[in-house]
């Protein structure tokens, strides 16, 4: 049974890291061009629904946000409306029910 030095068994040991290590690297690399794409595809839909969001002054392209704030003030309005509709009619009702209830 042949005996190895210490230096062949070291050069030995040096071959297998470096295969090791190489795979390692590849492994590194996969990973992260794997995580890269994850990255590009996330800004696709990021932007995507950034464009939906925000109006586009070329365009002139409301946004989600714009148009939801028109609704709102328009909402409002037609809250304030009623409001006062109802009161006005409430009233008209009670006179109309008083003026009966004196006729009768």
């Amino acid at each position: 049974m042949p005996t190895e030095s210490n230096r062949e068994l070291l050069n030995r040991i040096d071959v297998k890291l470096d295969s090791v290590s190489k795979e390692l690297a590849e492994m590194k690399l996969e990973t992260a061009l794997k995580f890269s794409n994850i990255e590009n595809a996330q800004d696709k839909r990021y932007s995507k629904i950034e464009t939906y969001l925000q109006s586009d002054p070329t365009t002139n392209q409301m946004g989600a946000i714009e148009k939801l704030e028109k609704i709102d003030k328009r909402v409002s309005s037609l809250e304030t409306k009623a409001t006062i509709f109802g009161t006005i009619g409430g009233s008209a009702v009670l006179i109309v029910k008083w003026v009966i209830s004196l006729v009768l």
